[in-house]
């Protein structure tokens, strides 16, 4: 099952989120900043992480294999 980590700090656009990743399938590790997704880093293999840019435009999609 992939780990998808999904950063936002609007917690209940993040409920929403995590609640939509489980039902496809996928466990969701949620963190309300990116202090929280620096942990969330540490204890997990994340596959996927899912956030919103300051300027709130885009939701991009990060593969983890590419953060190093």
């Amino acid at each position: 099952m992939p780990n998808i980590l999904i950063v936002e700090d609007h917690d209940d656009l993040r409920e929403v989120v995590a609640h939509n990743v489980t039902r496809w399938g996928h466990r969701a590790i949620e963190a309300a900043n990116a202090n929280d997704a620096l942990i969330e880093l540490d204890d997990y293999a994340i596959d996927l992480i899912l956030f919103t840019p300051l300027n709130g435009d885009v939701t991009i999609l990060i593969d983890s294999d590419q953060i190093a």
